[in-house]
């Protein structure tokens, strides 16, 4: 049996990253981008894995912004001001 393991898979590595912006494009879905120290080989339509220290953040707290054009509020169409996102606490 012969299995090959694409050359990718072998070049993982972590990196620190600090988030630059994460606007709101349409409902639920994020423009996220963030400033890392060194160049990344990362082709559009690829995969990444993020890392989240533990942390609690009430949905009112965070910004639901719309960019580049508004668009309506989902956030009440889906009644989300009242969860809290928990991230591993």
């Amino acid at each position: 049996m012969v299995i090959e393991v694409p050359e990718e898979v072998f070049g993982i590595k972590k990196y620190e990253a600090t988030v630059v912006r994460n606007w709101n494009v349409a409902s639920f879905i994020k423009e996220f981008v963030v400033a890392i120290p060194e160049d990344m080989d990362y082709k559009a339509g690829g995969y990444i894995q993020i890392e989240i220290p533990a942390c609690e953040i009430p949905y009112k707290d965070i910004d639901i912004s719309a960019h580049p054009d508004e668009h309506p509020d989902d956030a009440n169409k889906f009644q989300l001001s009242g969860i809290s996102l928990d991230f591993g606490i």
